[in-house]
C-alpha cells in the first residue's frame, strides 16, 4: 500500500533565539560557541490520508491516536562551537529535541575546506 495524498488543517507557531559569540583565538583562528533553544506549538483540526482511493487514516481513526502522529508541543536545544583558520573550519556540537513522545539526541562534528 503507498501513501497517495490527504488533507491536513493545521497551524503552528515556532518561537526560535540563538546565540553566538566570535573570539579570536591567536592569529587568524576564529572560535565561536553557540547556543540556541526553540519551541513549537502545533494545532491540528483534521487529517485524512488516502491510499488506492481509499481512506487509511482519518481525524476518527481508531488505529492511531493524534498523539502518536504529532505532540502539540516540541522543544530542542543545541549547543557547540564552531571555529574557523584561513580555508579550514570546523564544528562539533549537541542538541536534544522532545515532546510528550520523543525524547532525542544528537551529536554533530563536521570539517570544512574551502578551495
Amino acid at each position: 500500500m503507498s501513501f497517495q495524498g490527504g488533507v491536513i488543517d493545521l497551524s503552528s507557531i515556532t518561537i526560535n533565539c540563538a546565540t553566538a559569540i566570535a573570539l579570536s583565538a591567536s592569529g587568524s583562528v576564529d572560535i565561536a560557541p553557540y547556543a540556541g533553544l526553540r519551541f513549537s506549538f502545533v494545532h491540528m483540526d483534521a487529517m485524512t490520508a488516502r491510499s488506492g482511493g481509499s481512506v487509511i487514516m482519518n481525524s476518527d481513526s481508531t488505529t492511531k491516536t493524534w498523539a502518536e502522529v504529532l505532540d502539540r508541543v516540541n522543544y530542542s536545544d543545541k549547543l557547540g562551537i564552531t571555529g574557523e583558520a584561513g580555508s579550514f573550519g570546523f564544528g562539533v556540537g549537541v542538541s536534544y529535541t522532545g515532546s510528550s513522545n520523543a525524547d532525542n539526541y544528537a551529536a554533530m562534528a563536521n570539517v570544512r575546506w574551502r578551495f
